[in-house]
């Protein structure tokens, strides 16, 4: 059985409540460039859904979406061009993995959930 579901990404309303501090770089280790993606992802807080077939999560620009972006998302999306597969892992808000595979010009998505839940 072959079954075609749509990938949606969808950004919520900002967060007007912040649950971290702002970020620093006591040590003066991070590049203007790293602090500026903090920063944007601290100010600009938002819950991301993301929805792949019936099955939809909600993630949160900072810190799930700066995380994966500080794992050098490029080279993620690279290897993937490459007919590589390659894993997104969410550990923060909901503990998901999204697998995405190359299939000829498709890309199959997998989710997994890890740990632990309520149900």
């Amino acid at each position: 059985m072959n079954n075609l579901h749509k990938f949606q990404i969808r950004w919520g309303e900002p967060l007007l409540e912040k649950f971290a501090h702002p970020p620093e770089d006591v040590l003066g280790e991070l590049s203007h460039f790293e602090m500026g993606i903090r920063r944007f992802c601290y100010e600009s807080d938002r819950p991301i859904s993301i929805k792949i077939g019936k099955e939809q999560v909600k993630v949160f620009l900072d810190p799930d979406i700066l995380m994966l972006l500080e794992e050098d998302l490029p080279t993620q999306i690279d290897q993937l061009s490459r007919g590589e597969k390659i894993h997104l892992e969410f550990v923060e808000s909901c503990c998901v993995t999204i697998e995405l595979v190359p299939l000829d010009n498709k890309v199959n998505c997998n989710l997994g959930y890890f740990g632990y839940s309520d149900s």
